[in-house]
């Protein structure tokens, strides 16, 4: 069953992060429903504002009026935050306030195996988007029946929707040649200060839970 519990970030540090990530990764946003999604260009910290732009440079003009108040939500609608445009230029760069707070809604849908660091296992996966793509080495962090989180050192030019194929051996080989969609590509840390990247996968094809339960020693 679907989890429909919501989280709502409040801290400025919380905020700042999102915001941050979204711009980094050109997250969709829709500030207006049946309107071109925008991206965020900036994040200004001293002004304590955001500067958006149409993520189609050849979008039209938007007719909003300035200190208008935008209900903004990424694209997948699980993300929204309210925010006042404070000035709007040539139409299309759009000036709006940081939001005070950003609400978060939880769609996992099934429990999340986080794998024990001393047991991780490596996951190689293909790029089905791109057949001159190289084949990466990876490393399982959890695992759901509908999902996993992979450790990679870089994005390796993989984006969010690209399809990708996973060979997996030892106790995951029922992961061998299972398809999934990218959902999510962050920068993150470890405990040790090191960068990586961590990417979320949603499987095509769910898996059935005790077969996740018998793998290698989960936590």
């Amino acid at each position: 069953m679907q989890v429909d519990d919501k989280l709502k970030l409040s801290e400025n540090i919380d905020i700042l992060n999102y915001l941050v990530k979204a711009k980094l990764f050109n997250s969709p946003l829709m500030i207006r429903e049946g309107d071109a999604p925008y991206i965020i260009k900036n994040v200004n910290l001293f002004t304590r504002d955001i500067a958006l732009v149409p993520a189609d440079q050849d979008a039209s003009k938007i007719d909003l009026p300035e200190a208008a108040v935008l209900k903004i939500k990424n694209d997948r609608k699980n993300i929204s935050f309210v925010s006042s445009i404070k000035k709007i230029h040539g139409g299309k760069l759009i000036i709006a306030d940081i939001p005070k707070t950003i609400e978060i809604i939880n769609e996992r849908k099934s429990h999340r195996y986080v794998v024990d660091t001393n047991y991780r296992e490596k996951v190689v996966i293909r790029n089905l988007e791109n057949v001159s793509s190289k084949i990466i080495e990876v490393e399982i962090m959890d695992i759901s029946e509908t999902g996993v989180a992979l450790r990679l050192p870089s994005t390796y030019n993989l984006k969010r929707r690209d399809i990708v194929q996973l060979t997996v051996g030892s106790e995951y080989q029922f992961l061998n040649g299972i398809k999934a969609e990218i959902v999510c590509l962050n920068n993150v840390f470890d405990n040790e200060g090191n960068r990586f990247v961590k990417m979320a996968l949603s499987f095509k094809k769910q898996i059935p839970e005790e077969r996740i339960r018998i793998a290698i020693p989960l936590l």
